[in-house]
Order: structure tokens, then sequence, then C-alpha cells
């Protein structure tokens, strides 16, 4: 087995899938081949970064993630995200939303530091981003094996906007 390397950016701005793309490519020119993991918000740049670099790319898996917008409203969504005031919402509904109910104290407060270190406008560019991503076409596109790891209980991500069901969908 070869190293591992965690591909970090900066949590403090954000440009769009991307321009995080550019950022992190330069990480995987350090490297012979390698196969990406990419979970959640990073599957979309998972699948970029897998697109740009098929030489070098091997596999990409991906866990608990997507590949277009994860739910049935996110254009709405992203419009409404937008156009509201920038008010940070409370810090119950986002454990509930994006960790589910009940942690035990550790993890809640972990999960509340992280996403404190988070500014808010950086928090709401994320979603914004999430809710209008669609690399479909740059996932058909791969030559690779791609794994997909779907959570059975996700709040956000159900078995229909997964990626192998957008997948299949189009490779029809």
């Amino acid at each position: 087995m070869g190293d591992v390397e965690v591909l970090a950016y900066d949590s403090t701005r954000f440009h769009g899938y991307p321009a995080l793309a550019d950022a992190l490519s330069p990480a995987l020119q350090r490297h012979g081949e390698v196969v990406l993991v990419a979970q959640s918000f990073a599957g979309p740049l998972g699948v970029l970064l897998a697109h740009r670099h098929p030489g070098r790319v091997r596999a990409l898996v991906m866990a608990v993630s997507f590949v277009r917008a994860p739910l049935p409203f996110s254009v709405m969504g992203a419009v409404l995200l937008q156009r509201l005031p920038a008010i940070a919402p409370p810090m119950f509904a986002l454990e509930h939303v994006l960790a589910g109910s009940g942690l035990p104290a550790p993890l809640r407060a972990e999960f509340e530091a992280i996403m404190d270190s988070i500014p808010l406008d950086v928090l709401r560019q994320r979603a914004q981003a999430a809710l209008r991503v669609d690399v479909t076409r740059e996932l058909v596109a791969l030559d690779m094996p791609v794994l997909y790891l779907q959570a059975r209980h996700d709040r956000l991500i159900g078995p229909y906007t997964s990626c192998g069901w957008h997948a299949t969908r189009v490779m029809r």
C-alpha cells in the first residue's frame, strides 16, 4: 500500500468546484498513480480531478456524495439562499441536517468547532455550489474504476441523488 495524503483546501474562502480542482491539481502532480477518495461535498471535486488527470488517477472512490445537485428543489434552494440575508442557521438545525440528531457530547463539540471555524459566507457559497453542481458528463467520461459508497440513512443524499443513479441514468 502506498502513501496516503489528505488534500486540503483553504476553508476560509471558496471559489467554486473548478477553482478548487485547479488549486488541488499540483498535489496530484507530486505522485505517480493515485486512487482518489472523495466524500460528501468533495465528490464533484473528485470527479473533476479524475477527469482532468486520467493518466495519474487510477480509480475514484466516492463516499456518500453526488455528481449533481443532491436535492429535488436544489436550483430553487440556491436562488433562495443567494437572496436571503446572511444569517447563520441555528447550530441544532445544522447538526440535524448534516450530522444527524443525538450526537454524543464530544462529537457535538467537534462538529460545532468545525462549523464555527468556517466563515458564514464560505458556508453559503459551498451550499450554493453543491445546489448547482453537475459533473455528470465528466463522470460518464471517466475510463477508470469508480466505487460509490452509499449511506443507508443519509439526510441529504438519498438513493436517487447518488452517483450511481445519475451515472446509470445518463449511460442508458
